[in-house]
């Protein structure tokens, strides 16, 4: 059938442009906070960090052990320790969360001195944005209206997207066609301009675009779930080479916890065991256990920024006593893993976030020249008329 192309590209063009223009408000939304959104692990960490150090008393000075930090912790608080950060440095500071109430306090290594929180101002700004990102703003009682409306304008982008990978093809496969849709020409204006820029965004960021949209709609809605985890259950998971689970040192969880002292002795040489387990590391953090003969087990995160825990970090349990009862490296995350930090680009570490900024930033672009074009045609069709 000779005419059924130029049918096709018509009805993909006017499912482009109907879909485009009504999630169009909501997907420059979510592409808009999510170039905010893009870095938040490293900027948190940076942000409420700033300006905070631990002080040595000289260069050659040690830190003080984990058993006496925690007590002099504990005596400035008023609570006790739930689990430690620590990061590579002389002067980092030591994270430590002291529950739910308590919240996380900044510590100077050598003296258990109170230097910081993390910034209201800082994760205020984190949740709002989230808050545009995930509901247009809205909370309260109309959370779930804003929600459902973000869904439903993921879902349809999404449709838009893959309209656009036809419309953005040349139609004729030559060096100049090609050209045409894959470089930027700056010596155009207007309309021209506008549809190269919308052009060549859209070839470049098509294929980040429909990951992070995709992966949107599969956290939005059930179907997209289960139909998301069967499809990545098919990727073979890399083998783990690993001891077998050992049970010595585990105490009846229903038990009452050891006193606070006892839980923590003999913490500070496990500690260094697990420094020099994976060198290059970002961040070792452990939860304090609740009994005194009870292993510990540290997350060795690469990054230092929490980047896909139980992915990318590695785990180290060891007994009381020393003795290694389990390691297990880096594993390829799965399920549902595999959207929810597709999503945000962390699937693929630092590389992944830069991708992923600039896919939002690119949708961005998308909207304006898209919005752009589409008045330009409104106004030719009204001049006609």
């Amino acid at each position: 059938m000779p005419n059924s192309q130029p049918r096709i590209r018509t009805f993909l063009f006017w499912t482009h442009l109907s879909l485009g223009l009504a999630a169009g408000l909501y997907f420059l939304v979510m592409c808009g906070t999510g170039v905010l959104l893009a870095y938040r692990p490293q900027l948190e960490t940076i942000l409420n960090h700033w300006n905070l150090s631990s002080h040595p008393a000289s260069s050659g000075s040690m830190p003080l052990p984990v058993e006496t930090l925690a007590i002099r912790i504990r005596a400035n608080t008023g609570s006790a320790p739930e689990s430690f950060t620590f990061l590579p440095g002389a002067r980092q500071t030591v994270d430590v969360f002291l529950g739910r109430r308590a919240g996380t306090v900044y510590v100077d290594a050598y003296t258990g001195a109170i230097l910081g929180r993390p910034s209201r101002a800082v994760f205020g700004f984190f949740a709002n944005t989230m808050g545009w990102h995930t509901a247009m703003g809205l909370s309260g009682p109309n959370h779930e209206l804003g929600t459902a409306m973000i869904d439903a304008a993921n879902f349809a982008s999404f449709f838009a997207i893959l309209a656009g990978i036809y419309l953005w093809l040349p139609r004729q496969w030559t060096w100049r066609h090609v050209k045409a849709v894959l470089l930027f020409r700056p010596k155009l204006t207007g309309k021209a301009r506008a549809f190269n820029w919308h052009n060549v965004i859209g070839i470049w960021t098509l294929v980040p675009l429909a990951v992070m949209v995709w992966s949107g709609v599969a956290i939005s809605y059930k179907w997209a779930d289960r139909a998301t985890v069967q499809a990545t259950s098919l990727i073979p998971s890399r083998p783990q080479s690993r001891p077998a689970a050992d049970d010595r040192g585990f105490a009846d969880p229903e038990a009452d916890p050891d006193p606070f002292p006892s839980r923590v002795s003999g913490i500070s040489p496990l500690l260094e065991r697990a420094k020099s387990r994976q060198s290059g590391w970002g961040s070792i953090s452990f939860d304090v256990p609740k009994f005194a003969d009870s292993p510990v087990t540290f997350t060795i995160d690469p990054n230092g920024y929490g980047l896909i825990k139980g992915g990318m970090s590695s785990r180290l349990r060891l007994s009381r006593t020393g003795e290694e009862l389990s390691f297990r490296g880096p594993s390829q995350v799965r399920g549902r893993g595999v959207y929810r930090f597709a999503h945000t680009g962390e699937l693929w570490g630092q590389w992944g976030q830069t991708v992923a900024m600039l896919g939002c930033l690119g949708g961005v672009f998308l909207v304006w020249t898209g919005v752009s074009l589409s008045l330009r045609r409104f106004m030719s069709w009204r001049a006609r008329r």
